[in-house]
């Protein structure tokens, strides 16, 4: 995921080099204490091709995949909250944002005044999509015809009990796995053209459904993939363009939750029924291919399971939270306080954050359990049950009685507080205590936020789609228009900071995205512009920038967002770098200045 990020990006002379130096200095240091898992290289070019292709990269685009729910893209400061006139109802899940960040997607289910009133479009499983950038201009009111237009909806035949999100054929889709074992994909079909996407008003289609178990978790894999765990234990990875299983493993026990970390699937199921059993297992998956990699005995059963690149948290009913190696499953570590079970923890660079048991929260260290510091609950919260907790590289997000606490990470004053826009039902849908996934459905509490558009998303207890955000008239991503998807944007970035680190900048002023020009006057007004290469044919391609001053970096990437080089590695005097493309692939130029003088320059090629 990506690492947040600075404050203001460096443009003198001095402080770019050193920048740049200590990078390169720390790139050649080997990294210990991690589980390594492979990643992918290219394909070698064949005999007719030019020469061969480049080292293995160094960051694993896989990484953005993890479950270790850290959100990213959030501005450094928020100017309110926003409650959007979309329709109403009991949250199911949700939301989830579409690769390009151009959508945000939930669940509703009917409302008992709407079942009262008869209204019969309300009073059924729906799923709804709402188009961020038609939504400028109408937050915090009462709606109307054109704020309508930003909303579409589909009736679903049974509860959600889980809702994914994948790119499919160039579109949106999005995943709802059903109470009665469905699981369907709705959204667009594919589109003729990319601008096309999705027309404003155009209605959304069920692109696939099958038929398996009810399911108990559903996630999002790399290469438009997705894996279902069912309350059997079958753990299934199903192809999200056509719904078509890739394979299934059939553990022959309860499933109980499900996480990823780059190349592995590691699920908690119920140990089968004996008195010598342990109480539950953690089975490690390969994702290729299905092939169990290690197996460790549980002495309690795990609610949710929350991974990174090196650990998996397990937090437990009982409120008990440890935390084992991905690489074997050993235990590492235990939370050192009593967690509420109702809420999944975040896992992600050493750290680990969740919400306390009769309310607050707290931050952990990852590799020993040690308390990093806590907060109380807010002022008249006491006793009260967090809605959700979200939380970045630098604040947490937690939800409950009505308001939306953002706190500072770095310490344990500086606490901001939204809330005069929730109402009073706002604390969640049949979540006073007890068991959040009341019905079988799993409520707005257990899905928490989801960043989009540079703002951070959720529901209220009615079914209301808010925003916390920036105060931006228009609510489109920095990751829309000609971006590529979200896990390959994020994996760029994370490539990029080994240049200049991102620091605390808002993703619009770090990185853009264009197509290629050639000979086009660049003056980024991000640090770096990523522009799109798709070459008609293959063969050899030189970059060159006529920068007047300074040092002009470009560096490759490929489509899936794998790291092909740059003329920084290469350690070069000009800013120059060759490489071979292939007919058909997209690739990412990525350009800007990181020394000398500020100004424009043009990229040529031949």
């Amino acid at each position: 995921m990506i690492r947040a990020v600075f404050r203001e990006a460096p443009r003198s002379f001095a402080a770019a080099c050193f920048l740049v130096l200590a990078a390169l200095a720390l790139s050649s240091c080997g990294q210990g204490g991690a589980a390594k898992v492979p990643a992918p290289v290219p394909a070698a070019p064949s005999a007719d091709q030019a020469p061969a292709a480049p080292a293995a990269p160094t960051v694993d685009p896989r990484a953005a995949f993890a479950t270790s729910r850290l959100s990213v893209g959030l501005p450094t400061s928020f100017s309110g909250l926003r409650r959007l006139p979309g329709p109403r109802g009991v949250p199911r899940a949700g939301p989830v944002a579409s690769a390009d960040g151009r959508y945000v997607a939930y669940a509703l289910g009917p409302s008992p005044e709407a079942k009262a009133a008869g209204d019969k479009g309300a009073a059924t499983e729906r799923l709804v999509v709402a188009e961020l950038a038609a939504l400028s201009g109408h937050f915090n009111s009462a709606g109307g015809a054109d704020a309508g237009k930003a909303f579409r909806d589909i009736s679903l035949a049974s509860p959600a009990l889980a809702l994914l999100a994948g790119a499919g054929e160039g579109a949106p889709l999005f995943v709802v796995a059903g109470l009665d074992g469905s699981l369907a994909a709705y959204g667009w079909k594919a589109p003729p053209s990319e601008e096309a996407a999705a027309a404003p008003g155009r209605q959304l289609d069920k692109l696939w459904e099958v038929r398996l178990e009810t399911i108990e978790d559903l996630l999002a894999l790399p290469g438009d993939k997705a894996a279902a765990l069912a309350s059997s234990g079958r753990l299934r990875v199903l192809d999200l363009k056509s719904g078509a299983e890739l394979w299934k493993l059939d553990s022959g026990a309860k499933g109980l939750a499900l996480a990823y970390a780059p190349g592995i699937l590691v699920a908690a199921i119920a140990a089968k029924t004996d008195k010598d059993s342990p109480a539950a297992e953690l089975v490690a998956i390969g994702e290729a291919d299905g092939r169990e990699l290690w197996r460790r005995a549980l002495g309690s059963r795990p609610r949710f399971l929350t991974a990174d690149q090196e650990r998996i948290a397990l937090l437990e009913s009982s409120g008990e939270l440890t935390i084992h190696a991905v690489s074997s499953g050993e235990p590492i570590a235990q939370a050192a306080a009593r967690l509420d079970p109702g809420l999944p923890a975040i896992l992600a660079n050493g750290r680990l954050l969740a919400g306390l048991a009769g309310g607050g929260s707290a931050e952990f260290d990852a590799a020993t359990g040690a308390l990093v510091r806590s907060w109380p609950p807010g002022e008249a919260s006491e006793g009260a049950v967090p809605a959700f907790i979200a939380a970045d590289e630098d604040r947490l997000f937690e939800a409950q009685a009505g308001k939306l606490l953002v706190r500072d990470r770095r310490s344990a004053e500086g606490t901001q507080v939204f809330s005069e826009r929730f109402g009073a039902g706002f604390q969640g849908a049949g979540l006073q205590g007890g068991d959040r996934r009341d019905g079988g459905a799993v409520f707005a509490a257990a899905s928490g936020a989801v960043v989009a558009g540079g703002g951070l998303w959720f529901l209220g207890a009615r079914g209301e789609l808010f925003e916390l955000g920036s105060g931006r008239e228009s609510a489109a991503s920095p990751l829309s228009g000609l971006a590529p998807p979200q896990a390959v944007a994020e994996a760029i970035l994370v490539g990029m900071e080994k240049f200049i680190p991102r620091g605390g900048a808002p993703l619009e002023r770090y990185l853009g995205f264009d197509l290629f020009a050639e000979g086009l006057p660049l003056d980024p007004e991000p640090l770096f512009l990523a522009l799109r290469i798709k070459p008609d044919k293959s063969g050899k391609r030189i970059f060159l920038a006529d920068a007047k001053g300074g040092r002009i970096l470009l560096a490759l990437y490929g489509e899936e967002g794998v790291d092909l080089g740059s003329n920084v590695e290469e350690l070069g005097t000009d800013a120059r770098l060759e490489r071979y493309l292939d007919a058909g692939k997209t690739y990412w130029l990525v350009t800007g200045r990181i020394s000398g003088e500020e100004g424009r320059y043009r990229v040529l090629s031949r």
